[in-house]
């Protein structure tokens, strides 16, 4: 769905990935998916959790900063 374009679908789908124990990349896929549909307070939320899981994840951090440039 999100090499579709389709980030609705895509939010839904990474949704249910992360309740379903996908872990650290289905987290990472839902915030990419609420920064392209300009959620970014959902896209923080969704980095930050995949850094509780992987503090080291670097997609996940980047991802987290460049999202909170866009909140400033």
């Amino acid at each position: 769905a999100f090499q579709k374009q389709d980030y609705a679908e895509a939010v839904r789908r990474a949704k249910q990935g992360a309740s379903s124990g996908a872990g650290v990349s289905a987290h990472v896929l839902l915030g990419d998916a609420y920064f392209k549909l300009k959620d970014f307070p959902s896209a923080k939320k969704a980095y930050s959790d995949a850094l509780k899981l992987d503090p080291g994840n670097k997609a996940a951090r980047s991802n987290l900063e460049s999202t909170q440039r866009r909140l400033q």
